[in-house]
Order: structure tokens, then C-alpha cells, then sequence
């Protein structure tokens, strides 16, 4: 059984679990808070390296996420509403095919 945890709070802030990850983002926060956020996931995947995905709708900031090298691109649609949907993965996701 797989569990799905729901969490409301500062994302920057939050401590992530320790198992694989999908991070799924409908454009919560702008460029700065973004830029945080991912510096967060990076922190946590350095102490407990595991999969994670980042998919983001309404991909406003997009560019933000591109900067982050330790993720790479798995794919792009653009979407009648709401613009982009990209996704992107970390080493350790690309790996485990």
C-alpha cells in the first residue's frame, strides 16, 4: 500500500519524508519562494539521497527551476489552459530505470 501525505504549510520550511518523491507544484509561490524551496529539497536529498520528481503546472517560473542543474527535464506539454506542464527528475530517478 502506498500512503499519499497532504501537508499545508511553509514549504521552505517543511521537512520532506524520506522515501521517493513526487513534488507536485500548480504555480504555489513565485520566484524567490521557488528558488528556496528547491534549495530546501536539495538540502534534504543531500542528507537522504532518494528519487524525487518535480512536476510543475502553470509553470510560470519554470526558468527558475532550469537553474537548478541537479534536475533535469523529462518533458514539456503546453496546455490550452493554464500554459506549461514540465516535469523534471533528479540523477537518482533517471538511475533506477
Amino acid at each position: 500500500v502506498t500512503r499519499i501525505r497532504i501537508e499545508q504549510g511553509d514549504a521552505t520550511k517543511m521537512a520532506l519524508p524520506d522515501g521517493t518523491l513526487l513534488v507536485y507544484l500548480f504555480n504555489p509561490f513565485g520566484p524567490r519562494t521557488l528558488e528556496r524551496f528547491l534549495r530546501s529539497l536539495r538540502e534534504s536529498l543531500d542528507r537522504k539521497p532518494r528519487a524525487v520528481v518535480v512536476a510543475y503546472y502553470h509553470a510560470l517560473w519554470s526558468d527558475v527551476v532550469d537553474t537548478f542543474d541537479w534536475l533535469h527535464p523529462l518533458g514539456r506539454q503546453r496546455l490550452l489552459l493554464h500554459g506549461d506542464f514540465r516535469a523534471w527528475a533528479n540523477q537518482t530517478f533517471l538511475a533506477e530505470d
